[in-house]
């Protein structure tokens, strides 16, 4: 990123390029096609350059220093499992997770998230097919209390919406 950076680059552009290499990455690997270097300059790496978006169904990003608000998850429409492990999120909101309509596995587990259980219930209450939620590791689920206050709306969930959600 530094070298992206010395070019002239704002650390936006970097944070963004960092978001959409990453999704280029996993998205190739998912699809089992070839990555070279041509395919990592900053005009190839935008989302859905060198893959069709709809054909994407796993993403998987662990420990790429990834930031909140660089990237729009929404184009992903058939995206069932998303790995975002071991980033720097402050939070999961305004990634458009409720725009897909097919995630049933969300790891974002040893991230920086600090929402309130209110706002994660929300948003879990906003991806109708998601079954398993993993964030142990961040601000929000350090202690046991944080864990018991989310509980209570997931459990409202639950019986709302006989859904067999687990939350790591």
């Amino acid at each position: 990123m530094a070298a992206f950076r010395s070019l002239g680059a704002s650390s936006d552009e970097a944070e963004r390029y960092r978001w959409h290499l990453a999704l280029n990455i996993a998205a190739l690997t998912a699809l089992e096609r070839p990555l070279d270097d041509a395919s990592l300059h900053p005009s190839c790496v935008n989302v859905g350059a060198q893959y069709a978006t709809q054909d994407v169904t796993v993403l998987r990003m662990p420990q790429q220093s990834l930031r909140s608000g660089f990237v729009d998850l929404a184009p992903f429409a058939a995206l069932c499992e998303l790995g975002l492990a071991g980033n720097r999120l402050t939070t999961l909101d305004g990634m458009g997770l409720a725009s897909l309509p097919g995630l049933t596995r969300l790891d974002a587990h040893n991230n920086l998230i600090k929402q309130a259980p209110r706002e994660l219930a929300a948003l879990i209450d906003s991806c109708a097919a998601l079954e398993s939620l993993t964030l142990r590791g961040n601000p929000c689920m350090q202690r046991d209390q944080d864990r018991y206050t989310l509980l209570p709306f997931l459990l409202l969930l639950f019986f709302l919406l006989f859904c067999s959600m687990k939350l790591c």
